[in-house]
């Protein structure tokens, strides 16, 4: 049976557009507002710094081996690089293959995985696409994916796992040495009517999904079991989440109205939040 984790989540930063794709680390937490069009860092004590603009929609973040921050340009289907002088350019253009992207992960060596952004009906399968440290494009699994959205890279480099939104299941993959990836399997189908948009994991094996239809966070394991869930209350909706802070055992939530393009866009009542998670993450990630 699950655990409903009945703290209020604390406003860390209120004021947003639509906050997504949050990433911890050092001492700071990065996400994308999306359309605010902005890409911040915001510390545990709630100060936000205000890092870049991307005209074309900022997504999925991750890092590049000497700590650039990597962003995904949504709309443009290009990943972006941000380096220590705050110059941005381009590190890798995906429109050869997509017209959109979405969500990411890197790992420690500043190789991406990166999947298509698809919002409305039909909702066409596409494959996951790779980024080379060096900028270098590529399909990583042809094997098509009813809308990759949030993805968590275990400790040890050799599990891949993302959403599967439309399809409401989490996948997993083997990574191997060269980043390539095999034996797609199932890690967990959804509770009914759950669709799993962000995601991150924890050092218990779980992972933290949210569920933007019903408004609540879940965190399931392998095979599918729930075993905590966060409800919002009505009207509020989840978007995305991630563990850090200094202990790395805080669940931070990214919230907001309902979605919707043009309402994103006027209105102002995306929030970061944040609740204690049973577990930490100190390896995973996010």
């Amino acid at each position: 049976m699950a655990t409903d984790l009945t703290e209020s989540p604390r406003i860390v930063q209120a004021g947003l557009h639509l906050p997504e794709c949050p990433r911890w680390r050092g001492e700071a937490l990065y996400f994308s507002d999306m359309y605010g069009e902005t890409v911040y860092a915001l510390s545990e004590a709630g100060e936000a710094s205000a890092l870049c603009k991307v005209e074309g929609r900022p997504g999925g973040l991750g890092f590049a081996a000497d700590g650039d921050l990597l962003i995904n340009e949504m709309e443009r289907a290009r990943v972006l690089r941000l380096n220590k002088a705050g110059e941005l350019s381009v590190h890798a253009d995906l429109s050869g293959f997509v017209s959109s992207i979405n969500d990411m992960i890197t790992t420690r060596d500043g190789r991406c995985y990166v999947g298509r952004l698809t919002m409305e009906p039909p909702f066409d399968p596409a494959p996951l696409f790779t980024v080379d440290p060096d900028g270098r494009a590529g399909i990583a699994a042809e094997e098509p994916v009813l809308v990759a959205n949030g993805m968590v890279m275990r400790a040890d480099g050799r599990t891949l796992i993302v959403a599967e939104s439309v399809a409401g299941r989490l996948l997993a993959y083997d990574v191997d040495a060269a980043g390539r990836l095999s034996n797609r399997r199932v890690f967990a189908d959804m509770p009914q009517g759950h669709g799993p948009d962000g995601i991150c994991g924890d050092d218990a094996g779980g992972i933290w999904l949210a569920s933007p239809n019903v408004g609540r966070f879940l965190r399931v394991v392998e095979g599918g079991e729930v075993t905590h869930r966060v409800s919002l209350p009505p009207g509020r909706f989840a978007y995305a989440c991630a563990i850090g802070g200094a202990d790395r055992q805080t669940l931070f939530l990214c919230t907001s109205g309902h979605y919707d393009p043009e309402t994103c866009k006027s209105q102002t009542n995306g929030r970061i939040e944040a609740v204690r998670s049973p577990f930490p993450n100190t390896g995973d990630l996010p």
